[in-house]
């Protein structure tokens, strides 16, 4: 592991792990981490983007609704129950 002994590694490498914590309790299970990491430098120094926030929003949310249609198909073959 490098070395991450500096406040400003810390907090980096801890938002990292927060998000990533975050992921994988949505169900994310695997991301393009280069990808990820292209579009957080590219936000954060006012670079252009690759696609439009549209269309990041519709991405995400036919993703998000894949994934809930996944869960859903497995619940209902163990017999429980989304909420």
């Amino acid at each position: 592991m490098s070395d991450i002994s500096n406040e400003f590694d810390k907090i980096s490498y801890a938002l990292g792990m927060n998000m990533g914590n975050s992921f994988r309790s949505s169900g994310i299970k695997e991301l393009n981490i280069k990808d990820f990491a292209q579009a957080i430098d590219d936000v954060m120094k006012g670079n252009s983007l690759k696609i439009s926030y549209d269309e990041a929003k519709q991405v995400m949310n036919e993703f998000f609704t894949k994934l809930q249609e996944e869960k859903l198909t497995i619940n209902k073959k163990s017999g429980r129950r989304i909420s």
